[in-house]
């Protein structure tokens, strides 16, 4: 069952919710334990190779620094034209809210 649309952003839909603006939550479940997907969440090499590098300052308050490099994600494709204009990657940034290591950033 799908869940319903998040009342602040749409675009969030089937994969995430947004309880309050501002606040993104994700929910998976994987075949591996707590420490090692906190170790592929929080290590900017690991977490290069499957989503964004960038800089995690691992406190409350912390600047959590994302940045991804469209052209590396996938030795099969080109660039989706809609990143293209992008110039090869992006950059966000953010604070952590929350932290409690291995469950919760």
């Amino acid at each position: 069952m799908a869940r319903p649309p998040s009342p602040h952003n749409d675009a969030l839909t089937g994969f995430a919710t947004s309880p309050a603006p501002g606040v993104v939550r994700l929910e998976r479940a994987y075949p591996a334990s707590a420490e090692t997907l906190w170790s592929f969440l929080t290590d900017s090499h690991k977490r290069r190779d499957w989503w964004a590098a960038g800089k995690m300052d691992l406190h409350k308050d912390g600047l959590v620094d994302l940045v991804w490099y469209f052209d590396e994600l996938s030795p099969f494709e080109d660039i989706p034209p809609r990143y293209a204009t992008h110039g090869g990657g992006d950059r966000q940034t953010g604070r952590i809210t929350r932290i409690e290591e291995p469950h919760r950033l």
